[in-house]
């Protein structure tokens, strides 16, 4: 739904200290909101590139639209546009139908799917458009009987038409995971996605499809998976809050000792009488700077497939803005106000690309950047966005702007006096 919508979440702070500090963004998004009724919101933006600039191409102007509309508290729908200066093109981003039966969530249209751990992601990044059906839990479920005492866990499940193929049409895509959170203080997930089937490939065949969700894929002509294992914990030493996450992914299940991708970060927030302070900083090696050992003797690159291609489409890169083999270093710094509704990010990131790279003709060995963003709201019913990127390489330097404004409650806007 709208971006922004949702207040400050950072789970490394205790329950007691959270809920003070909650109290004013969540009361200030009860009176701008209002009830939870049928309703429109909607948002313009404009800029001189995306506002995830770090990894879409610049495009002298755009223009962005969205518009989110709640028909009643279960059922709900959303579209997201953008139109292009420098291409001349309007496309649509994003759009189709919510609904939420009880403690299930079913969308269906042009999503963005996303899994991720920390600040990057590696299988899906959630930047790129994807036409299909998801169904995910709407919140934490527990099993019945004996087994509620093990904790709560969440899923979700994706399945999209996948024709972008470069080698192979009438390709499916999948994405599932499972979350098990033991303690409240600590979780861990598995994750997948595959590329299955298409035309010339081997069959759908029972057979085939149970090799492939049990074993990882007997039959390299039918699938190509990648998989991520992570963790996140949340530990308290007195008055300090430390939040540490990791993950594992691999290209292939069985190349997890071949062809790694590592994550691992860490974040402290410190909440003041002026509001919240958050400071976190994250790792991700793939291949040979995954720490691994054989990956050099890997002949292939990650997101790379003899039959598939690379894990793209033509609008972007599936998983991670890295691209493939590499490493990145990111620090993030936040603030949130409690007696204001300014809120303040900033990323800076180093990045150094491996020559196997999906993205190392454009963006070379090292890159480096930093990303800022303002906001401001909600008041009077709306949210605006002010964000600068600002990027270099050894063949160039990148930056531009964007503005994004939202209106929470269109009804609620207009018929203010």
């Amino acid at each position: 739904m709208l971006e922004g919508l949702s207040g400050p979440r950072d789970d490394t702070i205790g329950s007691s200290a959270l809920d003070r500090f909650t109290a004013a963004w969540a009361e200030r998004l009860a009176q701008e909101l209002g009830d939870e009724g049928p309703g429109v919101q909607l948002g313009f933006g404009v800029g001189a590139i995306r506002s995830d600039a770090e990894i879409a191409e610049a495009r002298g102007g755009f223009a962005r639209a969205i518009a989110d509309a709640r028909i009643s508290p279960s059922l709900g729908g959303w579209i997201d546009g953008t139109v292009s200066t420098q291409s001349d093109e309007s496309r649509i981003q994003a759009g189709g139908l919510s609904w939420t039966p009880g403690g299930v969530q079913v969308l269906a249209g042009r999503l963005r799917p996303a899994v991720r751990t920390g600040q990057t992601a590696v299988l899906l990044s959630g930047e790129t458009p994807l036409d299909g059906l998801m169904v995910a839990s709407a919140r934490p479920f527990r099993f019945p009987g004996a087994l509620s005492r093990i904790g709560t866990f969440q899923g979700h499940l994706f399945v999209s038409p996948f024709h972008e193929t470069p080698t192979v049409s009438d390709a499916w895509f999948t994405a599932y995971g499972l979350g098990w959170s033991p303690v409240p203080s600590l979780s861990f997930g598995v994750a997948r996605t595959i590329r299955f089937g298409g035309e010339g490939l081997a069959p759908f065949t029972a057979s085939n499809i149970w090799n492939m969700i049990a074993f990882g894929g007997g039959n390299s002509s039918f699938d190509d998976s990648q998989g991520e294992l992570s963790f996140r914990a949340r530990l308290r030493l007195g008055d300090f809050r430390l939040g540490l996450y990791g993950a594992l992914a691999f290209e292939d299940l069985k190349a997890i000792t071949e062809d790694p991708a590592l994550t691992a970060g860490f974040s402290i927030p410190v909440i003041t009488d002026a509001g919240m302070f958050s400071l976190g900083y994250e790792f991700l090696g793939i291949g040979p700077r995954g720490i691994w050992c054989g990956c050099d003797a890997v002949s292939h690159s990650w997101y790379t497939q003899r039959e598939y291609g690379p894990y793209a489409t033509e609008d972007g890169l599936l998983g991670a803005a890295l691209g493939g083999y590499g490493a990145g270093h990111y620090l993030s710094a936040s603030f949130w106000s409690t007696p204001h509704p300014i809120s303040v990010r900033t990323r800076f990131f180093l990045e150094d690309r491996g020559a196997d790279n999906l993205l190392a003709a454009r963006w070379p060995d090292e890159r480096r950047g930093v990303r800022v963003q303002l906001g401001l709201g909600p008041w009077r019913g709306l949210l605006l966005s002010l964000g600068g990127t600002a990027t270099s390489t050894e063949v160039g330097t990148e930056g531009g702007v964007d503005v994004f404004v939202q209106a929470l409650s269109l009804g609620r806007l207009l018929s203010r006096p």
